[in-house]
């Protein structure tokens, strides 16, 4: 998979619910019309597999009207502004160091 999936925001559940949103899209991204991989075709080119989104970004909000069914790039691109935000962030609390108490910083 090309992007992180943090599994314990999703229902157990969501593998159906995105095939179904897959489905329904019949493997076509809803953004660029590229025509996607179906489940056991082999994967030649990484930016054909069909993903799904949520529109509010909202892992527990799983409407049909809420889900897009997105090619990679696409689902990239969708998410990129905030992805920098929180890429930004992360390196800024790394650089602060010892002046911010940090889960993963070492404690001495």
């Amino acid at each position: 998979m090309a992007m992180y999936l943090r599994r314990k925001l999703y229902p157990p559940d969501w593998p159906e619910i995105a095939g179904a949103i897959k489905e329904a899209a019949d493997w076509t991204c809803q953004q660029c019309d590229q025509v996607c991989y179906r489940p056991g075709e082999r994967v030649r080119d990484w930016r054909r597999v069909l993903t799904v989104a949520h529109l509010d970004r909202d892992p527990a909000h799983n409407a049909p009207d809420n889900l897009r069914a997105l090619c990679v790039v696409c689902h990239l691109n969708y998410d990129r502004a905030v992805n920098v935000r929180a890429a930004r962030r992360t390196r800024f609390l790394k650089r602060a160091g010892p002046m911010l108490p940090l889960p993963w910083a070492v404690q001495e």
